[in-house]
């Protein structure tokens, strides 16, 4: 994990420092017994997430996530007020709003995967359960997309598949 990212103290922005953290302390994998994934699948899954924390670091911004220069307590941004004349709490609500908008990715990701349905190597999902408007179904599909998802869309149903992890819908 280190290897791709390098040992950092010092970040971009406060999203790569919140991302960071995702990334190293990552467990090592251990699978465990399981009549619904086996190893393999468990594996596929693992390794999934941990690119997608590395994507993130890398591009922040594509799930919304601050991508200006890093305003933490070491690292005040230039044109902006010194660490010391800020509140704990705008700090804090700052670092807070970036995790929130990868929380939403994972929830997304999470609901996509309690109402959906494997069959034949894809997650076959209907839009009904879903409630979002036309404009979110997009921004969703987007977001699938970057992370590397194939998606296809029919009438009442979004079916998910990946050619890099294909036993993440099995």
């Amino acid at each position: 994990m280190l290897s791709q990212i390098g040992l950092r103290k010092d970040f971009d922005n406060v999203s790569q420092r919140i991302m960071y953290h995702y990334i190293v302390t990552q467990p090592k994998f251990v699978p465990i017994k399981s009549d619904i994934a086996d190893e393999f699948s468990q594996k596929q899954m693992y390794d999934f997430l941990l690119d997608l924390y590395i994507l993130i670091y890398n591009d922040p911004g594509f799930i919304g996530m601050n991508i200006e220069a890093d305003e933490t307590e070491d690292r005040p941004a230039k044109y902006r007020e010194p660490f010391h004349e800020k509140t704990y709490v705008e700090v804090r609500n700052f670092r807070r709003k970036n995790v929130k908008k990868f929380e939403d990715l994972i929830d997304k990701l999470l609901l996509l995967g309690e109402i959906g349905e494997a069959q034949c190597g894809k997650l076959v999902v209907a839009k009904e359960p879903l409630g979002y408007s036309t404009i979110k179904f997009n921004s969703l599909i987007k977001a699938l997309s970057i992370i590397g998802l194939q998606t296809e869309v029919t009438d009442d149903m979004l079916l998910i598949s990946s050619n890099k992890y294909p036993e993440l819908s099995r």
